[in-house]
């Protein structure tokens, strides 16, 4: 039992990056926020359902449920836009049905209706997992013995996505730092930017989407962000070149972005800097007007200077 237990101990880094775990780096209010959306779009959904047919409640209940998960745990993502939920949805109704009336054998139905589901999602750009669940659910009603036919697509299948993506609108937009569609986010404009400091465009990162040839989950707009946030930079400043009168960027996309101008260095009775005075020239940061030198160099990217429209990076 000792040398199972050293084994593992041994190979648990391994397993631990193999398995991939996902780090839980929102808030408990987050968390609780998308279980509490995700809890109430189910609960209306299956009220809905129940009240206009009860013999179709079960029906949907397991497809929904995976696309609340989607929805209001990760609104802005892609797989969970209206029209991703939409078509994914009736897509793969559409095809479970058809199989079912198409194949007697239910193996064949299955896996012929999610076949197709993927295949047209993938093209129509509406690839939602939960999609291929509903297909297979035609497919087992059919199996059960429930007469299901085409006006599934009507009912269940469409009452549902409405009442869902109702929910998932107004709940996501009445709480803070959530919007729902991503047409909702907000761009923060900037008045003046680096001229020479390439920042990315729609047309760049869908290109490099298909460099890598494969469905990544996440947009241009959450990628900026990202980029803002990090405000991670190739380059740094040298204290032994320092002057007054110098502008520098701290090198970040988007809301953050600013330029500062040094107005007096403090130096110590070693001659060495101690304090950077500075002054705004653009964007909405510092607000305080000194530096310790230690800040002064983890706040700067590099050093810039005003060019005919915005300011100019000097390499």
């Amino acid at each position: 039992m000792q040398d199972i237990i050293k084994k593992l101990k041994f190979y648990w880094p391994q397993i631990r990056r193999f398995l991939a775990p996902t780090h839980r780096t929102s808030s408990l209010q987050e968390r609780l926020i998308a279980a509490l959306g995700g809890g109430l779009a189910v609960l209306l959904i299956g009220m809905t359902t129940h009240w206009l047919h009860p013999e179709s409640t079960w029906l949907m209940v397991a497809s929904m449920g995976a696309s609340s998960v989607l929805l209001f745990a990760v609104p802005s993502a892609p797989m969970s836009q209206p029209w991703p939920v939409f078509g994914s949805h009736l897509l793969s109704a559409f095809f479970g049905i058809s199989m079912a009336l198409v194949f007697t054998d239910p193996i064949v139905m299955a896996a012929s209706a999610i076949t197709l589901s993927i295949f047209a999602m993938y093209s129509l750009g509406c690839l939602h997992p939960p999609g291929g669940a509903t297909s297979l659910i035609a497919v087992m009603a059919v199996i059960s013995g429930t007469e299901v036919g085409y006006h599934f697509l009507l009912f269940p299948v469409l009452t549902n996505l409405i009442v869902l993506i109702f929910i998932a609108v107004v709940f996501n937009n009445l709480m803070p730092n959530r919007y729902y569609p991503a047409y909702f986010a907000k761009r923060e404009p900037i008045a003046e930017q680096e001229t020479d400091k390439h920042t990315l465009s729609r047309t760049e990162f869908i290109n490099a989407l298909k460099e890598i040839d494969s469905f990544i989950d996440i947009n241009e707009t959450q990628l900026e962000k990202l980029i803002a946030i990090t405000g991670i930079t190739q380059d740094s400043v040298s204290k032994s070149t320092l002057e007054i009168g110098q502008c520098f960027s701290n090198g970040v996309t988007g809301a953050r972005w600013s330029i500062i101008e040094v107005t007096n260095l403090i130096r110590d009775a070693q001659g060495g800097i101690s304090y950077v005075w500075v002054k705004r020239r653009a964007g909405s940061e510092p607000e305080k007007p000194s530096f310790t030198l230690k800040e002064f160099l983890e706040w700067t990217a590099y050093e810039v200077k005003p060019a005919q429209s915005g300011w100019q990076r000097i390499r």
